[in-house]
């Protein structure tokens, strides 16, 4: 017998093979739909992810936390501002009942969802405060993993548009599509050395860095940082909803609310408001626009008297940051809510 005709297209019989091939191909899909996309461990498996961290908070912390008195929901520049037990010990609280639940790359959207995935237990905290990240009013910002871990139906319908919602709603039907960067991630996940659990600190926030440090670097650029939040920058209002809305549910269960917004290094604040001036009047107007809410916005460090040396990057305070900016954030809470704090103190208040 001849090599060619081993491989003849008669020999292989393709043409009789097809339904069959695809049969085999949807099964294996459809094996890969229900046994992997649409199970939680591919969400949780990786816990330095987008999804990992989330599930580890709700297991690590809010499961384990009985009478949370202040929650903190917002991005990572919340994880490294505010230490609870050092808040804790300044306001005379209980140990454990000051909560930092702010995730990496977390939005209001995120902390909307959040606090309804938790509603019976965070309605029973006294005061809730939500970060807000100036990059969070730019238009157009892509679904995170979160959004198609947690987004519901009405979610991808109510908060997106255009081929996001299209892509959402796909991913909605076929829990593949939306897993696809998390599967990605996983399989690389050993190679990026991002497997293992992720502890809780003694100051009661999650180590998500392999090191932290007391002191950042002096100097940094901003260049490319700042071309990706305000080049092209246009006002997106997707955010800003999503917070009025947790605002009001909050407000509906009866905590206090309070928004915040962490400082930056001066010299970012300075780059910024030179290289993309009309990106940034957008966004003050945006947050001037904030009423009937109490607003702690802190744009450079030194207004809380935080060296740019105590941040690891432009926004992300280190260990000897996070103490002053703790301290301030006491302050605060003391002149607000001081004549409330000893009821706050009592057990089973």
């Amino acid at each position: 017998m001849s090599r060619s005709s081993i491989f003849s297209f008669d020999t292989l019989h393709l043409g009789g093979d097809k339904p069959r091939g695809l049969l085999f191909a949807l099964t294996i899909l459809l094996l890969f739909e229900f046994a992997v996309a649409r199970q939680d461990w591919l969400w949780t498996v990786v816990p330095r992810s987008e999804t990992g961290v989330a599930f580890a908070m709700e297991k690590d912390v809010i499961d384990k936390a009985a009478d949370p008195r202040i929650i903190f929901m917002g991005s990572s520049r919340v994880r490294d501002a505010i230490a609870p037990r050092q808040l804790e010990s300044e306001l005379g609280l209980p140990t454990g009942s000051v909560l930092n639940l702010a995730l990496t790359g977390g939005t209001s959207l995120d902390a909307l969802r959040q606090y309804r995935r938790h509603r019976e237990k965070f309605s029973q905290a006294r005061l809730v405060v939500l970060s807000i990240e100036t990059w969070q009013f730019a238009e157009g910002l892509p679904p995170s993993s979160r959004d198609r871990c947690f987004g519901s139906l009405s979610d991808r319908l109510k908060w997106f548009k255009g081929s996001e919602r299209l892509s959402l709603l796909v991913g909605f039907v076929w829990r593949t599509f939306d897993a696809r960067v998390q599967i990605k991630g996983v399989l690389l996940a050993p190679l990026l050395g991002k497997t293992g659990d992720l502890p809780i600190a003694d100051d009661g926030r999650v180590v998500w860095r392999k090191k932290e440090m007391d002191e950042g670097p002096e100097q940094i650029t901003f260049a490319h940082r700042l071309r990706g939040q305000f080049g092209g920058f246009k006002l997106g209002h997707r955010q800003v909803a999503a917070l009025e809305e947790c605002i009001s549910l909050i407000r509906k269960d009866g905590p206090e609310v309070m928004v915040f917004h962490p400082p930056l290094r001066d010299a970012y604040i300075a780059a910024w408001k030179a290289e993309y001036p009309e990106a940034y009047a957008t966004v003050h107007q945006a947050i001037d626009a904030m009423d009937n809410v109490s607003l702690r916005y802190f744009e450079k460090a030194s207004e809380v008297g935080i060296p740019d040396k105590y941040f690891y990057d432009y926004c992300h305070l280190t260990r000897f940051g996070t103490k002053i900016m703790t301290a301030r954030m006491a302050e605060i809470i003391r002149e607000e809510y001081g004549s409330r704090l000893n009821e706050w103190a009592k057990t089973g208040s």
